[in-house]
Order: structure tokens, then C-alpha cells, then sequence
């Protein structure tokens, strides 16, 4: 809440007000976090499929998505990328996909809000990267 509102809510407070700057998909991960039993919280798995972290171009994300690149021209790898026309139906299924053709093909597949991301480093050759594309 406070990092995504940037303040404390006072005591009593509605969380969520008419006035917040939240988007739905942000109230709605929040309201899944903040239960008072832990039991009810929403885990860490289900906060990483969560439509707001995977489909967001939030701070979450561009920090991720920075930090990813910074990694990639360390390791002197590159990437190709595909913008999906609209968010997928079923993400859980998009990124089982991809997994199965980073073991298929040993290059890594994976979703980034609305792209799918083909990493590969200079070593691959390029008809290995255009028949895994």
C-alpha cells in the first residue's frame, strides 16, 4: 500500500478511496495481501502471476525489466522480442509454453508484461535463433 500509494493510510482510513492513485489491478493485489489471516494471504506464487505484476508497466516491472538487461550485455547476451496483441487469457499455460521451448531449444523464452523475450548470446548461431523464433 505505501509503496504504491506512497503514504500511510491513517488509522481508520478507508484503503481504498475514491481519491487513490491505484489502479484496479493494484487495489485488488493489495486487498489480496493485506488479510488478517495469514492463511487467507495471497502466496508468493499467486503475487507473481498476478495481473498486475505481469501485466503492468508499473515500477515492479521496470525495475525487473532494467536489472534483466543490465544482465544480459554483462553475460554479452541479446534479445528479440514480439509484442502480443492483448493480454493473455491464460498466463499460467503462456508461460509453461515458454518454458518448454527454453528446454526444447536451450535458449531462454519469456513473458515480459505484453512481449514474449527470446534471449540468446553471441555464441548462437543465427539459423539457431531464427528456426527457435
Amino acid at each position: 500500500y505505501v509503496m504504491l500509494e506512497g503514504r500511510h493510510p491513517a488509522p481508520g482510513e478507508d484503503l481504498f478511496a475514491e481519491e487513490t492513485r491505484m489502479s484496479p489491478e493494484a487495489r485488488d493485489l493489495v486487498q489480496r495481501l493485506i488479510r488478517r489471516r495469514p492463511a487467507e494471504r495471497l502466496s508468493l506464487e499467486g503475487c507473481l502471476v498476478h495481473p498486475w505484476v505481469m501485466m503492468r508497466c508499473g515500477s515492479l516491472s521496470k525495475v525487473v525489466a532494467r536489472n534483466e538487461e543490465v544482465e544480459r550485455v554483462r553475460r554479452g547476451e541479446r534479445e528479440r522480442r514480439a509484442v502480443l496483441p492483448r493480454d493473455p487469457q491464460d498466463v499460467t499455460r503462456l508461460r509453461r509454453e515458454l518454458q518448454d521451448v527454453t528446454v526444447q531449444f536451450q535458449l531462454p523464452a519469456l513473458m515480459r508484461r505484453r512481449q514474449v523475450a527470446l534471449c540468446y548470446s553471441n555464441d548462437n548461431s543465427s539459423e539457431q535463433v531464427d528456426s527457435t523464433w
